[in-house]
């Protein structure tokens, strides 16, 4: 199977995410860490025991890892895709800074591959990794009307508490402010430490295409980014592209405007059924209480706590934004047939041949019945691993679902494991 372009543009965004579930002990923050000698080797390949003798994968037996781009330049447009900058991968606080299990992951990550068939550079940025709170608090939810930023942002930037700006004003959350500014003043190309505004610049050529893609909030930051790097028609390429998955709305209305009229051909790629791209202003679509106990919600019905403790987040997230009109990059819907042959979530096959590392393997897709009045939503339907807290690990399991593996599904892009787990 040969995958289009816009295939292509999917895959290489999802594995600006290889290094999500791996921690590090790193001392000191920063992009020169192990998580980038492993985010080069989930890449390009190479052996993961070597990469460090203090490394999650010190103890590794098995070998050499084959890499992304070799197991899968055979599949995507192109075929030819290589690592031209990067990979980065930037941690804002070090093992030790954050209470456990929070610190020592990646906050933000990035790599820029080359196509010399398709004459094209493609900028993939990592989405949100749920193992990293700062990320969530400092990049995904720093979106109150008192920490925003003018566009464009001055870098590097720091949120700071001020008071509401006018919303006929140009503005971005203060967590996109700071996401692009970790992009592009924090995170440098490993051996020659120019940063990627730098590299751009460089490489430009009217014979070249550049496209900026990612998932999550590498979808807010990709359309972010490349409006900040160029914020008009004649940016010296061929053409810029922007390919965002999944991604809450970086700014407001009048940021919007300005961002559609330099790119009026994005649309944010959106699952009906993922709560991310709802945020910051359909967050009432997600749920909503129709008798006791009882939830209408973009996952169906949902019967008992599990539909309390979502309505319960809900209530709380829609006060964040107030005061800020934030507006969508608009959607390009995918799943629109409610429950169709998307709804549902990929199965593994866990290879323990080298404990305490696993290797999975076949991943299957498992289709979901709709969750009805007849079949709602509980704390044990769908089925899940959960062995405690299982109203919030129901939810944890449709997010993750609904936010990953069903784009996977809808764009037919099958997973695929990046580095071996750590059980």
């Amino acid at each position: 199977m040969t995958y289009s372009v816009g295939q292509t543009y999917f895959g290489l965004c999802m594995a600006a995410n290889a290094v999500a579930d791996i921690q590090v002990q790193a001392k000191e923050p920063g992009d020169q860490n192990d998580l980038t000698k492993y985010m080069k080797i989930a890449l390009c390949g190479g052996d993961l025991k070597a990469a460090s003798t203090t490394g999650p994968f010190k103890d590794w037996k098995g070998p050499e890892w084959v890499g992304y781009f070799p197991q899968q330049n055979s599949a995507l447009a192109g075929g030819d895709w290589e690592v031209v900058w990067g990979p980065s991968v930037y941690i804002e606080h070090p093992y030790k800074e954050l209470p456990k299990p929070h610190g020592g992951y990646a906050t933000n990550s990035m790599f820029v591959a080359h196509s010399n068939e398709l004459a094209t550079y493609v900028v993939a940025i990592a989405g949100t990794n749920p193992k990293n709170i700062s990320d969530w608090t400092e990049e995904d939810f720093d979106v109150a009307a008192e920490k925003t930023s003018l566009w464009p942002p001055k870098f590097p930037f720091t949120v700071e508490k001020h008071d509401p700006i006018d919303q006929t004003k140009p503005q971005v959350s203060g967590g996109t402010a700071l996401g692009i500014s970790n992009l592009l003043m924090e995170m440098k190309d490993p051996k020659t430490r120019q940063s990627v505004s730098d590299f751009l610049k460089e490489k430009k050529k009217p014979t070249e295409k550049l496209v900026f893609t990612g998932h999550s909030l590498g979808g807010a930051l990709s359309p972010a980014l490349a409006f900040y790097l160029y914020p008009d028609t004649d940016s010296g390429w061929a053409s810029v592209e922007i390919y965002p998955y999944a991604g809450a709305t970086p700014g407001n209305t009048a940021w919007i405007n300005e961002f559609a009229a330099t790119y009026p051909h994005t649309h944010d790629h959106m699952n009906i059924h993922d709560v991310v791209p709802h945020g910051w202003n359909m967050i009432d679509a997600i749920i909503s209480r129709t008798g006791f106990q009882e939830y209408d919600s973009i996952f169906g019905v949902i019967h008992g706590p599990v539909g309390d403790e979502m309505a319960e987040l809900v209530d709380k997230v829609k006060k964040w934004p107030e005061g800020v009109d934030y507006a969508n990059i608009t959607h390009d819907l995918l799943g629109k047939t409610d429950f169709s042959d998307a709804w549902g979530f990929y199965s593994w096959t866990n290879d323990k041949t080298y404990a305490p590392y696993i290797l999975k393997t076949d991943p299957q897709w498992q289709k979901w019945p709709p969750f009805t009045k007849d079949n709602p939503i509980t704390d044990t339907n769908p089925e899940n691993d959960a062995t405690s807290d299982k109203s919030v690990a129901q939810i944890g399991n449709l997010i993750f679902a609904t936010h990953i593996y069903q784009y996977h599904y809808i764009m037919q892009v099958t997973p695929v494991q990046y580095l071996p787990s750590i059980d």
